[in-house]
């Protein structure tokens, strides 16, 4: 069995770096391809090398998952073998003469660079590869490698074919054809309905559009988030982001938020009969019996959790435009506010995804969430500014405490909330100030009691 390795792994079992249990597992990778067994053998190799920064990955792990160990850094593996969540500069693919020309097309409409077009694979490639027998499946279910770089070259091949349809439609729909600029409108005001009209069509195909760019924002996000969020390390801040979050009372919202929308088998494509297929999202009591089934199928605690922070990062970053507004869940990922680091949870959660998944897949509402976190901030200091006030309060004078009702008021305005509570406490120390000590009578100078 040690000859079915490739030659460079021999003297790594010859001196026991590659344990003998892991052989088997290393021949099942020589068989999807030569530099998986390589690959894999690294990716242990990094754990004892200081610099991994997540969950590293064992022997025992590779004996479960072989593929998903040999896949886990997309950016290394073999130039033919590619992966989902990672985005791939398209000269790695060569690209037949129609194909080019597709490509020419699309960035004249949509006026774009091609040399900046990054392309990623997603499920509808994953299904046409399997078809040309050119796919594997890690056990997690969601791990996957696309083997052969002329299975590679065809999926890219159509996606530009796709491109270009998609630019046309939006191009048709976009050019003012209204006769109404022609000439005159006639008096039974059918320009008026034809505008009208093109104008109900622009905005149907620009829902679509966005539509079909959540879709495939959020099917890159599944993917990646169960890639990079899979092996991380069970620290003091991931312990707080999941003590924070109900996941016990709310695992159906929180599913039904994301994990529906773009983690791998959750979106099904349905057949229409003429020929074409939609995306199909769960409804809440589906999302929540995949979400069980999701964290049923954790082996270790440190697996468990390493599922429940992919549940949250869904439900933090999918984009609901996926769906119709009367689909979509409206959930906002909210922590509970009675422990007393509550109100930083949601920029550890963002802290630790920014650290592990590819910084493109969270460029969707990057704006919002730095808006948001901004004033998450500032709200945190306000708060330490008033506790520091309230707790100095009995030691102030009453000009002083004045003072900090007014810094109050121009901090957080005259009609804040927490003024009346302030003011009020302010009068309590005010009515119990001691008296002025009186002035004791004095002899004046001639030893007589002042008058």
């Amino acid at each position: 069995m040690i000859l079915e390795l490739p030659e460079d792994l021999h003297a790594q079992v010859g001196d026991g770096t590659i344990p003998p249990g892991a052989i088997r597992s290393l021949v099942e990778l020589a068989k999807i391809h030569c530099g998986l067994p390589g690959r894999a053998v690294a990716e242990i190799a990094a754990a004892d090398s200081g610099e991994y920064t997540g969950e590293p990955y064992s022997w025992a792990d590779l004996a479960r998952d072989p593929l998903q160990v040999a896949t886990a850094n997309a950016e290394q593996l073999p130039d033919d073998v590619y992966t989902t969540g990672i985005g791939y500069p398209l000269d790695r693919f060569s690209l037949t003469e129609k194909a080019g020309r597709d490509l020419a097309r699309w960035a004249n409409l949509d006026g774009r660079d091609p040399g900046e077009l990054l392309v990623r694979f997603g499920a509808e490639d994953l299904a046409a590869a399997e078809k040309l027998g050119a796919l594997h499946r890690a056990g997690n279910g969601w791990s996957a490698a696309i083997v052969g770089q002329d299975v590679a070259d065809q999926l890219v091949a159509d996606q530009v074919k796709e491109l270009l349809k998609r630019a046309r439609e939006f191009a048709k729909w976009s050019r003012e054809d209204s006769p109404a600029e022609a000439g005159e409108a006639p008096e039974d005001g059918s320009v008026d309905e034809e505008a009208a009209k093109a104008e109900r069509q622009r905005e149907r195909e620009a829902q679509q559009q966005a539509r079909r760019e959540a879709a495939a924002h959020n099917a890159v996000l599944g993917s990646a988030c169960v890639k990079h969020l899979a092996r991380v390390k069970v620290d003091d801040r991931v312990v707080r982001v999941l003590s924070a979050f109900d996941l016990g009372s709310e695992l159906d919202k929180i599913a039904l938020r994301g994990a529906r929308y773009g983690l791998p088998g959750w979106p099904l494509e349905e057949q229409r009969k003429n020929g074409t297929t939609k995306t199909v999202y769960l409804d809440r009591a589906d999302a929540e019996k995949k979400a069980r089934e999701f964290l049923v199928g954790a082996r270790s605690a440190a697996e468990i959790a390493d599922r429940q922070v992919v549940l949250l990062a869904m439900a933090r970053y999918a984009d609901e435009h996926a769906v119709a507004q009367s689909q979509r869940s409206f959930h906002t990922l909210t922590p509970g506010g009675q422990l007393p680091f509550s109100g930083e949870v949601i920029d550890q959660l963002d802290e630790l995804c920014a650290e592990k998944v590819p910084a493109h897949v969270l460029d969707r509402g990057r704006d919002d969430r730095e808006r948001q976190a901004a004033e998450r901030a500032k709200d945190r200091e306000d708060r330490a500014w008033l506790a520091e006030q309230y707790e100095g309060l009995e030691a102030m004078s009453p000009e002083q405490r004045q003072a900090v009702l007014a810094d109050h008021e121009q901090r957080f305005g005259p009609y804040a909330g927490a003024r009346w509570q302030l003011e009020q406490r302010i009068r309590e120390l005010d009515e119990v100030e001691p008296p002025a000590e009186e002035p004791t009578a004095s002899n004046d100078e001639e030893g007589e009691p002042a008058a």
